[in-house]
């Protein structure tokens, strides 16, 4: 497991693609290097939903927010390109894709 997350940490960084998953059992958010590296947070940073929605550019707030909250009612995917705020203040475009990942029959 640990070979597949380098090897996964590397893909990402090379193509500059960060991944993120939600355990919506426990609340806990999970970041990729690549993601934190995007967000412009040290990797100590400690991600939870309404920290990470909170990125978006204002205006975007409530499509990302529509998205997310759709993908846990019904597990219907979303792919949508955002204006998005780093840690550091720099305005970046992110195109964010959600799906759901069900274990045992749940989200």
């Amino acid at each position: 497991m640990n070979r597949s997350k380098k090897l996964l940490d590397e893909t990402g960084r090379l193509a500059r693609v960060g991944g993120w998953e939600i355990d919506l059992r426990t609340g806990k958010n999970t970041w990729s290097e690549t993601t934190y590296k995007i967000h412009e947070v040290e990797p100590d940073f400690d991600p939870n939903l309404n920290t990470a929605i909170n990125f978006y550019a204002p205006e975007y707030i409530p499509i990302i927010n529509h998205c997310v909250d759709k993908l846990i009612a019904t597990g219907e995917p979303f792919d949508e390109e955002l204006e998005f705020i780093t840690a550091k203040n720099n305005r970046i475009w992110v195109r964010a894709i959600g799906e759901a990942y069900l274990e045992n029959g749940k989200s």
